[in-house]
């Protein structure tokens, strides 16, 4: 992707080309909500920010909770579908796990993404996408999550001004012969989802030990974000 932008995504208010018009005291964007999450994944930014109000996404915690939870530095990057000044898939890889942003202009696209650069074993997908009546309302959403992998291919429908954001995150499963403990503090979660407190992809392991760090600390302790003025990075090697 190349060419200026207005990086200002993450807007709560969202309105579809025929409904848009400046409202300095009440201000929303052009497009879906499918294709606010998505920019955070498709347009690469060395500083990412959250454009609306903390009541907004406090009321809105489903979509807050998904955006939280993106990396905020990748180590590959793959277009997997586009047309210039039309549409654009973007496929970013953080450790073992990918993150896919599509976005299309004023024209509804549907995409099918095949998932043939996965590695090996079972990935839990997470998708934001345009609901059925994002067209006309553009805060119209849907959440999905399934189990994918390599080999398989999923159909997406980005609506007019639309967009989804999808994550990849590799299932993690114990070596042969080996048992974790589960503290009494764990029930009720569910440790392959990156968003329970205490998750496998969060986790660094050992032969015999496995290390597991909350959900602050990011993806990644050695670039975990200060707190109080004090860093809290430290470096699993």
């Amino acid at each position: 992707m190349c060419g200026y932008t207005d990086f200002t995504p993450g807007a709560m208010l969202n309105a579809s080309e025929a409904d848009f018009k400046p409202v300095y005291s009440n201000p929303f964007s052009l497009g879906t909500r499918g294709q606010q999450a998505a920019i955070y994944i498709a347009v690469d930014s060395p500083l990412t920010m959250l454009c609306d109000t903390p009541s907004r996404y406090m009321k809105e915690k489903e979509t807050t909770g998904f955006i939280s939870t993106l990396p905020r530095s990748y180590e590959e990057t793959v277009c997997l579908d586009g047309s210039m000044g039309e549409y654009v898939v973007i496929a970013r890889r953080a450790g073992n796990n990918w993150y896919i942003g599509g976005l299309t202009d004023w024209n509804g696209k549907e995409v099918e993404i095949a998932f043939d650069f996965l590695g090996e074993g079972d990935y839990n997908l997470h998708l934001l996408r345009d609901g059925a009546n994002a067209d006309k309302n553009a805060q119209d959403y849907v959440l999905e999550d399934k189990t994918v992998r390599k080999g398989e291919s999923i159909r997406i429908r980005m609506a007019s001004g639309g967009g989804f954001a999808m994550k990849l995150i590799k299932k993690y499963t114990l070596p042969e012969g080996k048992g974790l403990y589960i503290p009494e503090e764990w029930e009720g979660q569910d440790p392959n989802d990156p968003e329970s407190q205490w998750s496998y992809h969060r986790m660094y392991c050992t032969d015999n030990v496995a290390i597991f760090w909350q959900k602050g600390f990011g993806a990644d302790p050695a670039e975990a974000p200060e707190l109080g003025g004090q860093p809290m990075t430290w470096d699993l090697q």
